[in-house]
């Protein structure tokens, strides 16, 4: 029982933090992913329009619990995808630029 709540917990945690990142993003769209995408990995897969809508229905799935296993495996690609991008803009001495990974809400660097 105890292991089924937090799992529901785990899951509507991780689902507002897309929420909120995909609706920040449309603050600032479409030119967010200019800095951080222009010479990063997801640039060359051409998702980079579509992460603010794929982070938003990921959000809207799990915090309704639905398809929680494959909309969590998504996510963790989705997250895969960001921690390579960021390795990346970090090796290329980058780390002070934005990462604009909630929007406008944040504007700090990578580091």
């Amino acid at each position: 029982m105890r292991r089924e709540w937090l799992s529901v917990w785990a899951s509507l945690f991780l689902g507002i933090t897309f929420l909120i990142a995909g609706l920040a993003k449309f603050t600032e769209y479409p030119g967010i992913f200019e800095p951080v995408l222009l010479s990063g990995f997801l640039e060359y897969i051409n998702i980079s329009g579509a992460i603010p809508y794929i982070e938003i229905i990921i959000g809207v799935l799990l915090i309704l619990l639905v398809a929680v296993r494959w909309t969590l495996f998504v996510a963790s690609l989705m997250i895969l995808g960001f921690i390579v991008n960021n390795i990346i803009l970090i090796n290329m001495g980058m780390a002070s630029e934005p990462c604009n990974c909630f929007g406008g809400l944040t504007s700090g660097g990578l580091l």
